[in-house]
């Protein structure tokens, strides 16, 4: 049959469209990968630079140490010189036992709180029923927010009643603590008048029988003292099994729940004569302990450490008991190398005083002072601490978290310096370094620069980058 010339180019046309559909049905997959593979080709990485999220004086504010203000026959009766000591090293808070009775405050210990109170010094005043305060009612509370001109701004319970032989030690401490709570209470005071401490244990497994006290207090307590080990053994080690010191955040937790916590003791004893209960560390390896142990505690997220304690407050010359070596001060007063160490750190990260008109204007954020460290190999054993400077400097701390004193072999590790370069995000005018161990004074600096290499050591040293 012969078809119209019409019909036969329709016809032809469906045949050209046909082979069209099928040509797009199967280049329609192909391009759809080409555009695919264009737009999520694989590109440079953009370098990731970091920030510092805390300030300066949000870490010096973490910092205490433990006094004896009522040891009367001990050389902290010498006030001048504690108060001198104090003001030398830096730190705004020391903790300390009440020796309270009906009567007030024992106006020793009242004269010298209301001393440091004139320093800028506050107090963690420690109450406990074994001792002054037997009972806690709302008058002997009052008379503590009171004494030494207001010098006490925390109250802490009971000091490790899981020591103390008391067969319902448990049920002591939490009716002396439900005590605090509810004389605060009936003062019409808040957490911001006074705070309330929790009671510590000296073992933290022994907070199970305690149980859960999280309502009667601000903030949690430990006494994780790192055994002549490095700071870092109170924390939890990834791909180690865990033991008792490092278990002890988590053992914290079931006496108190989510509330941020003190460590209210820890520290190094130098007693070689007396390592029964604790080990000795010498003298140098705590100086290098002492300042990582603070930044240790300020990462891991403990809102402030109270180190035990300032000064040894009993003579022994023979070196036989392990209770009178733990001061940064010698029994004569003589300032241990941990107490310089401690000093410098804390005069180098508060920096020189500056007048800043509001916080928010100036901080490293502003400055755009991102950081990365590098090295030629892991960096997992040097620590840091990034923080932000009112003048809008990044103050970088860094040390290699290892052992600087071995207890099998008693004697002093000789650890080596690591090469780490620090990679800011744009140039900066000023670069300094300090180191702790030294002084105050940099040990080098640079100028106009975006990228510096260091030798960090198994002490604390300190990066300034300056915005001017």
């Amino acid at each position: 049959m012969r078809f119209p010339t019409n019909f036969r180019a329709a016809a032809l046309l469906r045949q050209q469209s046909s082979l069209s559909g099928k040509l797009w049905l199967w280049l329609t997959p192909l391009l759809l990968l080409a555009v695919c593979l264009f737009c999520f080709r694989p590109r440079a990485t953009e370098p990731i630079f970091l920030s510092a999220d805390s300030t300066t004086s949000e870490f010096i504010d973490s910092i205490g140490i433990n006094v004896h203000l009522s040891f009367h026959d001990s050389p902290y009766a010498n006030l001048p010189l504690i108060t001198q000591e104090l003001a030398a090293l830096g730190v705004h808070h020391v903790r300390d036992g009440a020796n309270l009775s009906s009567d007030g405050l024992d106006p020793l210990q009242a004269v010298a709180w209301l001393r440091l109170r004139s320093q800028g010094i506050r107090v963690n005043a420690m109450v406990d029923p074994r001792y002054a305060v037997k009972t806690v009612t709302a008058g002997s509370l009052q008379a503590l927010v009171s004494a030494g001109g207001g010098a006490a701004e925390s109250i802490e319970g009971p000091n490790e009643l899981d020591v103390s032989g008391l067969a319902d030690w448990p049920a002591v401490d939490r009716a002396y603590q439900r005590s605090l709570w509810e004389a605060r209470q009936s003062l019409g005071l808040s957490q911001h008048d006074v705070s309330l401490v929790g009671p510590a244990m000296a073992f933290a497994a022994d907070g199970e029988r305690l149980g859960d006290i999280s309502a009667y207090a601000d903030f949690g307590n430990l006494h994780p003292y790192p055994g002549g080990l490095p700071p870092s053994a109170i924390f939890p080690r990834p791909g180690t099994q865990q033991d008792f010191l490092s278990k002890s955040l988590a053992q914290a937790s079931v006496m108190y729940g989510s509330l941020p916590i003190y460590v209210t003791e820890s520290g190094w004893h130098n007693c070689f004569g007396d390592q029964k209960e604790i080990p000795a560390t010498s003298l140098e390896a705590a100086a290098r302990y002492v300042p990582r142990l603070f930044l240790e505690n300020f990462n891991h997220g403990i809102r402030r450490t109270y180190l035990y304690e300032l000064m040894a407050w009993r003579a022994d010359a023979a070196g036989t008991n392990h209770e009178y070596h733990w001061g940064l001060l010698e029994y004569d007063g003589t300032e241990k190398p941990a107490f310089r160490a401690l000093k410098n750190l804390i005069a180098l990260v508060s920096g020189p005083e500056v007048q800043v008109k509001a916080p928010t204007q100036t901080s490293a954020a502003d400055a755009n002072f991102g950081y990365q460290l590098e090295a030629s190999s892991s960096l997992s054993l040097v620590h840091h601490t990034a923080l932000r400077a009112a003048d809008g400097s990044l103050v970088l701390l860094l040390w290699q978290e290892v052992s600087s004193f071995s207890i099998p072999e008693q004697r002093n590790v000789d650890v080596p310096s690591r090469t780490v370069r620090v990679r800011l995000y744009r140039a900066a005018p000023w670069v300094r370094l300090f180191d702790v161990a030294i002084g105050v004074q940099p040990i080098r600096q640079w100028s106009a620069v975006s990228t510096v290499e260091i030798e960090v050591p198994d002490h604390v040293v300190m990066v300034r980058v300056s915005p001017h």
